[in-house]
């Protein structure tokens, strides 16, 4: 467990939080100094941020989403020999639940950049996957440079995957063959590895990252709110009358003794009355003499129960750093919604892109092992579809693939490539429903057939002038 994990553990479940932090600053400081690795750290952020947490757990679902399965490239009909490779890799993308790793990978993605996952496996094929926590992940080219804190040249090349570098029970290897590295953008950055060697086309810079100096000021901020509406809360404020606790109606021989024995009277009434209702309840009412009055004490300009602004701001950050559109979270008008819509699609295919080729990886090696003979060219026709479509376009889309098959230019597999399904076995298709008077399936209908509803509903309602109407007259 990370220094930063233990401190809020410890602080934010304690009763004495608003006596122990009287500047939050400091201690958020005092975090970032002590924690050294950067995974620890990334993860701390999203433990205690919940909007952070949120917003990666939306893209996280979109590109799971996205994910269609695998699929095999075929021709213009599948064959056995494809229906047998298209079911092994079926099979495993059901057995390991795919999906879910999906979503685990692109979490990681955007948290930490990275994520490294061994495959294990035996003659039938991969019956296992085990991530690896990037904190203790560290990648060599050869075998002579474990456990060396530092080099002089750059490490490029990932060799040589390794578990818990350095120490001597824990530490494990793995060739790069027997391992997934799923990394979002590693090409020419140059990153220090847990060890701080300097490592190029490797690692990924991590996109929460950025927000280091906002998260840091997010929650200084949280803590330092808390503090001041705890001291701005209404409070309750009585009058009392102490006309009659005066220096001349006091007893004494001298002036000073006058004084001094009418401040004790006073302070006696007023703790006497402080007692009295120190055990009220808020829902009980108070009894008082007429003489006394009682008025509530809280900002004029701000209360405890204002909105926070700042908050807002920094929450934009983050669902920029994250891909995550602020229209997403928040009602907005219906074009900067379809905007939202249409760039959130892409991101999420662009990350389903990047874990696309690992998973890739994953089915050939696993059909491989199934299958003995399988040759180089029927592996690589072995590939991963990833297409997000939100569910209010899936009408609009249909609609679109209904023109291109009344086309007659497109074939069955096309079509439902661009949905992202896998092409018709032979079952599917002699279960397809075969219009009347059409002996072929495709039915009667034309172009004009399948866009006029379209066209009727979606046209534009131009209003009505009286050169408009001159223009529609016969003369």
């Amino acid at each position: 467990m990370s220094f930063v994990t233990k401190w809020f553990r410890k602080r934010l479940t304690s009763p004495q939080l608003f006596k122990d932090v009287p500047e939050a600053g400091t201690i958020m400081n005092e975090i970032f100094k002590r924690t050294q690795a950067r995974y620890d750290l990334l993860e701390a952020f999203e433990r205690v941020d919940p909007d952070l947490q949120s917003a990666i757990a939306l893209k996280s679902a979109l590109v799971q989403s996205a994910y269609k399965g695998p699929v095999v490239r075929v021709g213009k009909e599948i064959t056995d020999r494809e229906k047998l490779i298209l079911k092994t890799c079926q099979n495993i993308d059901e057995d390991l639940n795919i999906r879910s790793w999906v979503y685990t990978a692109t979490r990681s993605l955007i948290r930490d950049g990275d994520l490294v996952v061994v495959m294990n496996m035996n003659e039938s094929g991969i019956n296992e996957l085990i991530p690896l926590p990037m904190s203790l992940s560290t990648a060599v080219e050869k075998t002579s440079e474990i456990g060396q804190a530092s080099l002089t040249y750059y490490l490029r090349k990932p060799n040589i995957y390794v578990y818990a570098e350095g120490d001597t029970t824990s530490q494990e290897t793995w060739p790069k063959d027997e391992c997934l590295h799923f990394s979002i953008d590693p090409n020419a950055q140059v990153i220090a590895d847990n060890k701080g060697r300097e490592t190029l086309g490797i690692w990924s810079q991590s996109p929460v990252y950025s927000l280091k100096a906002d998260e840091l000021w997010k929650l200084s901020s949280k803590i330092n709110d808390m503090l001041w509406r705890r001291r701005h809360l209404p409070k309750v404020h009585y009058k009392l009358d102490l006309s009659a606790f005066t220096p001349d109606q006091a007893s004494g021989s001298t002036a000073a003794e006058k004084t001094q024995n009418a401040k004790t009277a006073a302070q006696a009434e007023i703790e006497s009355f402080a007692a009295s209702i120190s055990d009220q309840q808020a829902d009980q009412a108070i009894i008082t003499g007429k003489d006394t009055d009682a008025d509530i004490l809280e900002p004029k300009s701000t209360t405890y129960s204002s909105p926070n602004d700042l908050l807002d701001q920094l929450n934009k950050s983050i669902f920029r750093s994250t891909g995550v559109q602020e229209v997403l979270e928040r009602q907005s008008s219906y074009a900067s919604g379809l905007i939202g819509a249409s760039y959130t699609a892409i991101s999420a295919e662009s990350i389903g892109l990047v874990i696309r080729t690992q998973l890739i990886k994953l089915f050939r090696t696993h059909v491989k092992k199934v299958i003995k003979d399988i040759t180089n060219d029927e592996l690589r026709d072995i590939d991963v579809k990833f297409q997000l479509i939100l569910l209010r376009d899936r009408e609009e889309f249909v609609r679109q693939i209904a023109i291109l098959y009344s086309t007659n230019s497109w074939t069955r597999t096309e079509l439902r490539a661009m949905l992202g399904d896998a092409p018709l076995t032979d079952d599917q298709i002699s279960d397809l429903p075969n219009p009347k008077g059409d002996s072929s399936g495709r039915g009667e209908r034309t172009i004009g057939d399948v866009v006029s509803g379209y066209v009727t509903r979606s046209g534009p309602n131009y209003p009505t002038t009286p050169e408009s109407q001159h223009d529609q007259q016969v003369t």
